[in-house]
């Protein structure tokens, strides 16, 4: 129980050092850089001493619901902490791009706020699917991950047809793909704390059989929340910058 209270706190500081490092594109401030490279170290202090206990645990006899959660929260934390990885990367490029004063196009910004606006909302949903451990809720990560696939590989053919038109420069196109790719690496570490959640509440389920059933596509409530995705974060790329 104990360990479910310490990775919540660990799942909160890592969520928000995401949170912060998503502002920091929009304006850097070098408070707000300290504090995320600060909370990074708690993340990693949670990370090596919750790792280590529950790693002490498994020798012990446990019950077979406290073998499950032990599961669950080993795989969340090495999630999280990678999370948190990524936010410090965000950062980075945050103060990278102040420090040389380059300034996004209009429709690089617009493209990239429409990602940073799904990957926190697959933030959202992971943080209350682990506070929650409700399956339904952690099913809903799995679709609106694959969406964020499918929108960082059109963001990126999108900045490649800008470096050919000359409309970007290389230095400024380096931040803005490594930024899409941090995106991703994020939104995949979501996916593998909910598969997680729904292992915890089904012992049977492994995480690629879960995965191949999404992929038959006889997942009804998988398909509509996918498709409800793709409305909210694709289909807006095809709008015309104002």
């Amino acid at each position: 129980e104990q360990c479910g209270k310490t990775l919540n706190q660990m799942a909160e500081a890592a969520f928000k050092n995401l949170r912060r490092s998503m502002e920091l594109l929009d304006e850097f401030q070098p408070g707000v850089y300290d504090k995320i490279m600060l909370r990074e170290k708690r993340v990693d202090r949670y990370e090596d001493r919750l790792g280590a206990y529950l790693v002490r645990l498994t020798t012990r006899e446990l019950s077979h619901k406290e073998t499950l959660a032990s599961a669950k929260y080993l795989n969340a934390l090495g999630n999280l902490e990678r999370i948190s990885d990524h936010a410090v990367n965000i950062a980075e490029l945050a103060q990278e791009q102040a420090s040389k004063r380059a300034v996004f196009s209009q429709e690089a910004t617009r493209e990239l706020h429409i990602c940073m606006d799904a990957v926190s909302e697959i933030a959202r949903l992971t943080r209350e699917t682990l506070l929650s451990g409700d399956p339904r809720q952690a099913r809903s990560v799995e679709p609106l991950e694959e969406v964020i696939d499918l929108l960082t590989r059109d963001l990126k053919a999108r900045h490649v047809q800008r470096l050919q038109l000359g409309k970007c420069t290389l230095e400024l196109g380096f931040i803005y793909n490594d930024c899409i790719n941090n995106f991703e690496r994020v939104a995949d570490h979501c996916s593998n704390i909910a598969v997680a959640v729904l292992e915890a509440n089904d012992a049977r389920l492994l995480p690629h059989d879960y995965l191949k059933a999404l992929d038959t596509g006889n997942q009804e409530y998988f398909l509509a929340q996918k498709k409800h995705y793709i409305e909210k974060y694709c289909e807006p790329l095809r709008a015309p910058v104002e």
